[in-house]
């Protein structure tokens, strides 16, 4: 099981590596890397923890959006993300990394990212 807070976004596999997928995901292209079982080109439910993203400059990500809601626990920041097609991205970041209102880039990491056939649970 899946346990814990993530994100679902639709997405569409476009290739597939030993070590990364390319996914559609909006209008954006995304490398998703790490080793994972093949899959075929076609959609997918990309499901997310919050730490799968990490902040990196707008214009140098594959994925952008509004922070629509912040909350602090300590160090950290959950930060919910509102992607240009109203998807919504919830992420975990530094406290100080970004302020509700201000736009941001998402990278996706190795951990934490997991994809489904399309239509799964």
């Amino acid at each position: 099981g899946f346990v814990g807070r993530s994100s679902r976004l639709e997405a569409v596999v476009e290739e597939s590596g030993p070590d990364h997928v390319w996914l559609r995901v909006g209008g954006a292209r995304v490398r998703i890397p790490g080793r994972r079982s093949a899959s075929p080109p076609g959609p997918v439910v990309l499901v997310a923890r919050p730490e799968a993203w990490v902040i990196v400059p707008n214009g140098q990500a594959p994925l952008s959006g509004t922070v629509v809601d912040r909350r602090t626990t300590g160090a950290l920041a959950f930060l919910t993300v509102r992607l240009a097609d109203g998807a919504l991205v919830e992420l975990s970041a530094a406290a100080h990394a970004a302020v509700e209102g201000s736009v941001v880039g998402l990278a996706p990491t190795e951990q934490g990212v997991h994809l489904f056939p399309a239509g799964h649970g």
